[in-house]
């Protein structure tokens, strides 16, 4: 380039960082992305790195990491490497084995597309965060002094448990309310409106004609588990699919609810639905999936794969319901809680759901 680079060449080089401070790698089968130096884990703020050149470690593609059929990951293999804070965050990752190579996509645009407009919002960001349309002199830093106050309220109050009642901090349980408090707060800053679109009746609605709907619920098995579970029915209320599934990386409710809403799309997309609506009875993650689930929290990184997934959709709507209106997925995750299992049932209704969806058409 020479002493005196052109404005093209540096234009370039600035470009090229900006890319690599906000692309990261969509894993598809696992095998061009290395675990080490490669920012392909949602919510961690830095690619995980290793400088120990001589662990066993050093040259593991993120395929290694993946059972055989590269569908789930090995439990074991990523806590022997990772902290157990990455491995959550690795856990909510849905290896997509099916799209064939890993992919680049841009963090800041859930379709993973690089805009002008997309690049000078990233850039952008960290001044914006510091300035407030209001005239309170008094919180001109609104957004830092939000995540700093969630975090010393949180550990204040854990300081009281271990001083006054003698319990033991357990830090990642301190980690994951901090996150939780920072996500309904930011949610809260963002809302364009308190106005909920509550429905018609405390009972199930059908869908639009044309549309299909899937109607999600969580809870925790016998096993400390967590098990998410879904129903998709027609506009004539026919039972078209059936699924359940034991989640082993966590048991937060919150989090099961965007793993749930994950599991009803490939669902769907299985059944080449493509006009749908998805209900839950838990507001929170329907909420954050009208945001752009900016926030390195595991919750917004489901979030944003929900996002990408619904891009192969005609049309798609998420929807809070009470729990009077989802009352066969709630049914449905009290028999799993018994008796736990990973089912799909696509070409009869469940034998212990079949009066309760009967119910729902009175």
């Amino acid at each position: 380039m020479g002493r005196a680079p052109s404005q093209t060449w540096r234009s370039l080089l600035v470009g090229k960082e900006v890319f690599k401070a906000g692309a990261y790698k969509v894993i598809g089968d696992g095998k061009s992305t290395h675990i080490w130096g490669e920012p392909w884990i949602p919510g961690s703020n830095q690619p995980p790195t290793n400088h120990d050149s001589t662990s066993d470690a050093f040259g593991i593609m993120v395929c290694d990491l993946m059972v055989e059929n590269g569908g789930t990951w090995d439990a074991e293999k990523l806590q022997a490497i990772f902290s157990n804070e990455l491995c959550q965050q690795i856990m909510c990752i849905k290896p997509n084995y099916g799209q064939g190579r890993d992919r680049w996509a841009w963090k800041e645009d859930h379709k993973g597309g690089v805009t002008v407009k997309g690049v000078y919002c990233f850039l952008m960001a960290p001044r914006w965060s510091e300035l407030t349309v209001t005239q309170d002199l008094f919180f001109p830093y609104q957004t830092i002094f939000l995540e700093v106050f969630m975090e010393a309220t949180t550990t204040f109050k854990e300081r009281n448990k271990r001083k006054f009642k003698n319990e033991c901090t357990n830090l990642e349980r301190l980690g994951k309310r901090v996150d939780r408090l920072i996500d309904e707060a930011q949610l809260a800053i963002n809302r364009p409106t308190n106005i909920i679109d509550a429905p018609v009746s405390f009972k199930w609605e059908k869908p639009a004609t044309s549309e299909f709907k899937i109607n999600v619920d969580v809870g925790v098995d016998c096993n400390g588990n967590g098990v998410v579970g879904g129903i998709v029915r027609d506009e004539d209320g026919i039972v078209l699919g059936v699924f359940v599934e034991v989640v082993n990386f966590t048991n937060d409710p919150i989090l099961l609810g965007a793993v749930a809403i994950r599991c009803g799309l490939e669902v769907a997309s299985s059944l080449k639905l493509d006009r749908i609506t998805v209900e839950r009875d838990a507001r929170l993650v329907v909420e954050m999936l009208g945001t752009s689930c900016r926030n390195g929290s595991s919750l917004n990184s489901i979030c944003r794969e929900i996002l990408e997934v619904s891009l192969h959709f005609q049309h798609i709507n998420f929807r809070w319901i009470p729990r009077l209106c989802n009352t066969v997925a709630d049914y449905l995750i009290k028999h799993v809680k018994i008796s736990p299992c990973n089912s799909l049932w696509n070409e009869s209704v469940p034998y212990f759901i079949f009066e309760v969806c009967r119910n729902d058409l009175i």
